[in-house]
């Protein structure tokens, strides 16, 4: 560990680790966590989509019978979230993905190019498939492939409250698309489903990336309370301040600055503060003032969005 703890926290982490000595407790497993990247469903609630998940696959592999000759046998393999950008990676050209749309976010799934390609060479009445690598797609392939998929992500989404639509075959990285293309609702967090699939051209997956996906909402109650802070962390002081803004000028115009000079701060009079805490944003407030002091009145709890 290295020396940059202030005194209170030293005292906060001491104060945890007797506490669990004490207890004969100790924490088996941390959740790994990108901070920069904040993750907006529970533990608990990642639990219970999966089994809801998992309790639905026999629906879900329905829809795949008419390609495949009868229903997959299919695994749920994980549910989490990720960033939205991870969809490219390993990604060799050419892959088989279908891109869709969640009320115009772009969602992603992700076969095995040679189990996609074996699967329709059945659907399209071959006795038996004889693809042995994957392969550009025809362009009748191209035409059958979202017909093939849609139904089993239709009937998964909408299992989670989603309507997904406007299905495009990609084989290319310049057509996968971006979290960006989303429009002022965009954001890169995504529900990620992998599921395994033993179909025409042996066991192979599906990674399905779906926007939309948060927290169920819950009617706020009289009795509602904030959650109880940890003892050892109450004292524990953290730095707030507001960012009122910002103005770059050159270096010759700075130096020539005097007394009375206006410098702006390209910030719209009455527009919303950010409010940072330990160089982090969290709130958004409006400049005032209380009892003769400039002040902020908090107008947001919600966490400004990452663009990473």
């Amino acid at each position: 560990m290295t020396g940059n703890l202030t005194p209170e926290e030293a005292r906060a982490l001491s104060t945890a680790f007797a506490d669990e000595t004490a207890s004969g407790t100790r924490s088996s497993h941390v959740e790994p966590r990108q901070f920069d990247r904040p993750q907006r469903l529970s533990v608990t609630e990642l639990a219970e989509l999966r089994e809801r998940l998992r309790k639905a696959l026999p629906d879900i592999a329905r829809e795949l019978a008419p390609a495949m000759r009868g229903a997959p046998a299919m695994e749920l393999v994980e549910v989490t979230e990720v960033h939205a950008e991870t969809i490219a990676q390993g990604l060799v050209e050419p892959f088989a993905l279908l891109r869709f749309e969640v009320d115009r976010q772009p969602g992603w799934m992700v076969w095995d190019c040679k189990a996609a390609l074996a699967t329709l060479d059945i659907a399209l009445g071959a006795a038996e498939s004889t693809e042995s690598s994957p392969r550009a797609f025809t362009s009748i392939e191209r035409a059958m492939f979202p017909r093939i998929a849609s139904a089993a992500l239709t009937k998964l989404a909408k299992l989670l409250g989603l309507n997904v639509g406007n299905f495009t075959c990609v084989q290319l990285h310049e057509s996968v698309g971006h979290w960006r293309q989303g429009g002022d609702k965009a954001e890169p967090q995504r529900l990620c489903v992998t599921l395994a699939i033993e179909g025409p051209g042996g066991t192979s997956q599906w990674r399905v990336l779906l926007p939309g996906v948060g927290p169920a909402p819950r009617a706020a109650t009289k009795n509602d309370k904030a959650p109880a802070l940890p003892a050892h962390l109450g004292e524990i002081a953290v730095e707030v301040h507001a960012r009122l803004g910002a103005s770059e000028v050159p270096l010759a115009q700075l130096l020539a600055l005097e007394v009375g000079d206006v410098i702006p701060l390209g910030l719209p009079q009455g527009a919303q503060l950010e409010v940072l805490v330990e160089n982090e944003p969290c709130l958004r407030a409006t400049l005032g003032r209380s009892q003769g002091r400039i002040a902020l009145r908090v107008t947001s709890t919600e966490r400004p969005k990452i663009d990473a």
